[in-house]
């Protein structure tokens, strides 16, 4: 498979009667980073040959210019092609002054392509 960089992985319970363990792998990004489709799909890859019979639920979480936090879960794909946001949800933090001049200092899209690097 070659490298996999994955920021965390956590593991939950699902809300079944049969509670099969769900696996979460986290990859967190900066204002400055852009959420890359090749880092989600070798997340999978990494997680479908460590945890072969487990629910993977693939998440980003993705800090913006405007100081809010992106969580979005990403269908459970290897090919970064076919990659979808299947569910999103944002929260706005309240930042100081200097903090929010530091966000400020750069730009960059929330997601990109490989072939955009």
């Amino acid at each position: 498979m070659g490298q996999a960089e994955l920021d965390e992985i956590d593991v939950g319970v699902a809300l079944r009667e049969d509670e099969v363990p769900v696996i979460f792998p986290i990859e967190a990004k900066a204002a400055d980073e852009p959420v890359n489709r090749v880092q989600i799909s070798t997340m999978m890859a990494f997680c479908r040959e460590f945890f072969p019979n487990l629910l993977i639920r693939p998440l980003a979480i993705k800090l913006d210019y405007e100081s809010v936090i992106h969580f979005l879960e990403f269908s459970a794909e290897t090919e970064p092609s076919r990659l979808n946001v299947v569910k999103s949800a944002s929260y706005r933090l309240i930042m100081s002054d200097q903090q929010r001049a530091l966000v400020a200092a750069t730009k960059t899209p929330l997601l990109t392509d490989a072939s955009e690097e």
